[in-house]
């Protein structure tokens, strides 16, 4: 299919010399503004498709970029129109040779790379495919059908590849869980080609050369009223209202803006039409607002904004009791064969079904990407792993499209508009509100991994520690005397900081004994001073023996700078009959403390604990608004 690039070629209308630059291109539009296609053959015949002169895209004839670090030119489009959107084709080839498709509309941005038609769809007509519908490639990959247009009306800029000069084509998009996305065009019953896709942002391109306009705004009068309707996104503009007497139009790929219903209901939005705001870095403006309602008994009510601009396309606000979503279409998306799933992965994040729908519009105002009017059938699955959500949206018609979204704090939200909106006030916990989120098996794992990082930190510690006997003798009291006392010799710690551990041991028996301790550092005099008691007590009661305390118990001194010491020390014994004669006193420098390590364990498993008791009370809040409540009988506990 791809033609023989000839020296000259003139314009079988004209007798203009033809503008192909490239053996990969099949039409181009002439100075006459013919669209000419040359055949396989490189015969020349006037084709049915017509020119493009609106500059509506960022990108132009002679746009440059890179990606995947490969440098590409585009040479030129094809435009198709279909039911209720519009795409750009345009035709790139790369300065290292090879060529491809950048799909383009909305903000969104494919590159589609050629590839073999699988032979499972080479004898059969796509357009007998359902959604979901599944095909397996020679490799076994299993592929879903997500979305498929049939082309109304195709227009041409400069020169692209487009192997056919008339009728309408049938575009295809399919999803695999394991290969990516994969798009097939049918331009004729029995003419495919396939391509692997890759979708990207603005951003992700370098573009350089671009248009300095790339949208229309293009004027209509209204119907009802003759009021001047200013549309700023055509031909991406499928629909808009009359601010004055809300009738509603829709675009025609073929008549243009057609008037349809007029709205009744109304309300005052929050961010009005013309509202300026930064999300993300990016600049959005706000082109119109909807109310919208469930189709089901709660009959829940949102409402919904639609953001745009030039370089990252369209975005959504969606709003529910004064808790705000930042949404956008993804064509990075899960991937379903099926609908109703309780939960998906993407990402290795599990997201869990909160809510599935399908809704009308009670009220709407400016201009939108989609027909709003005209998706009553469409069934919404909403995904939530706060703070993000996906959002599966299926039409019979029109395909299977998936948003992503982010909770956006009032605030935050404020700040975007630079405080000169009036929000309404918050209620309960969002949807995807983070407030004290975190999955349980995450709420584990962390628990988890920091004990395991406590872990490591104390052997390391320990490992650093000398562990130095100091000082160890045994007492004994003399005659009927309670009390005894006793210093050590001189001794030099030389670490920078570092603690000595007092160690008493006393044979004691329903008794106890005590030791007031002094350690003087003897360069400047500087006393620090402890207490510690051991005690040991058992017996018989009820038939049963019991004991508590213990024989042996540590005391430390810490934060000790490096100098010379002595210790000072006096021991007391409960003067009873039973009271012990003898003592043992153990002194150790830079010893690890467990204790400290147990504590710093105990108060990890508490904050766990707290943090486990919270989000389930907060998620007990947040899925009360969801029909798959998991635990609906106890939302009165």
């Amino acid at each position: 299919m791809v033609p023989v690039l000839q020296s000259s070629l003139f314009c079988p209308s004209c007798g203009t010399m033809l503008p192909f630059t490239t053996d990969i291109t099949h039409s181009c539009v002439c100075s006459c503004g013919k669209v000419i296609h040359r055949s396989s053959s490189g015969n020349l015949e006037i084709s049915s498709f017509t020119s493009l002169s609106e500059s509506d895209s960022l990108l132009q004839p002679g746009t440059i970029g890179s990606w995947k670090g490969q440098a590409f030119t585009v040479k030129g489009r094809f435009r198709i129109w279909l039911e209720e959107a519009v795409l750009n084709y345009w035709t790139v080839t790369f300065d290292s040779g090879g060529w491809a498709l950048l799909e383009e509309g909305y903000g969104l941005f494919t590159m589609m790379q050629e590839t073999a038609v699988p032979e499972s769809m080479t004898g059969k007509r796509i357009g007998e495919l359902k959604l979901s519908s599944e095909f397996k490639t020679e490799e076994g990959a299993l592929f879903y059908l997500q979305e498929k247009n049939a082309g109304v009306n195709i227009e041409v800029e400069k020169e692209a590849f487009l192997p056919i000069t008339k009728g309408r084509v049938l575009l295809s998009d399919f999803a695999s869980e394991s290969s990516g996305t994969m798009s097939i065009i049918e331009w004729q019953e029995k003419v495919k080609t396939a391509y692997t896709t890759q979708s990207s942002s603005f951003h992700d391109f370098n573009f350089k050369n671009l248009r300095a306009v790339s949208f229309i705004e293009k004027s209509i009068y209204c119907d009802s009223c003759s009021s001047k309707i200013i549309i700023k996104t055509y031909p991406y503009a499928n629909c808009c209202s009359c601010s004055n007497c809300k009738t509603i139009y829709i675009l025609d790929p073929l008549r243009g803006y057609v008037s349809g219903k007029t709205m009744t209901a109304s309300f005052d939005p929050h961010l009005p039409i013309g509202a300026k705001g930064t999300i993300d870095s990016v600049e959005y403006e706000v082109l119109g607002w909807t109310l919208k309602e469930e189709n089901n008994h709660y009959a829940s009510r949102w409402r919904e904004y639609c953001l745009f601009n030039a370089k990252d396309g369209f975005a959504f606000l969606s709003e529910y009791d004064g808790n705000w979503i930042f949404l956008k279409e993804k064509k990075n998306a899960p991937v379903l064969n099926k609908d109703g799933v309780k939960s998906i992965e993407y990402n290795g994040e599990n997201f869990e079904r909160f809510n599935q729908y399908t809704h009308k519009v009670i009220a709407a105002n400016g201009s939108f990407p989609y027909n709003i009017f005209d998706n009553q059938n469409t069934l919404a699955t909403e995904y939530i792993s706060p703070p993000e959500i996906w959002i599966r949206e299926k039409h019979s018609s029109e395909g299977i499209r998936w948003y992503y979204g982010t909770h956006i704090s009032k605030k935050a939200l404020e700040r975007a508009f630079n405080n000169e909106v009036s929000l309404p006030y918050k209620e309960g916990v969002g949807a995807v509100e983070p407030k004290g989120y975190i999955s349980i098996p995450n709420l584990a794992k962390g628990t988890l991994l920091a004990l395991l990082l406590l872990l490591i930190v104390h052997s390391l510690f320990v490992l650093n520690k000398k562990n130095q006997l100091i000082w160890e003798n045994q007492y004994f009291f003399k005659d009927t005397s309670n009390q005894l006392s006793f210093a050590t010799q001189k001794f030099h710690l030389d670490k920078f900081r570092s603690n000595l551990e007092i160690e008493l041991f006393a044979p004691v028996d329903n008794s106890w004994m005590e030791i007031g301790a002094t350690l003087v550092n003897t360069d400047n005099g500087k006393e620090y001073t402890l207490e510690k008691g051991v005690e040991y007590y058992h017996g018989y009661t009820d038939g049963e023996t019991w004991s508590e305390g213990s024989k042996t118990e540590q005391a430390y001194f810490t934060g000790l700078p490096s100098g010379n010491y002595l210790l000072e020390a006096v021991v007391s014994r409960e003067s009873t009959s039973g009271s012990v004669n003898d003592f043992t006193v153990k002194v150790t420098y830079d010893v690890a403390n467990d204790r400290n390590l147990y504590i710093s364990i105990l108060i990890l498993l508490v904050v766990a604990l707290i943090k486990y008791y919270l989000t389930q009370s907060w998620e007990k809040e947040r899925w009360s608004n969801s029909p798959y409540n998991p635990n609906p009988l106890n939302e009165d506990d």
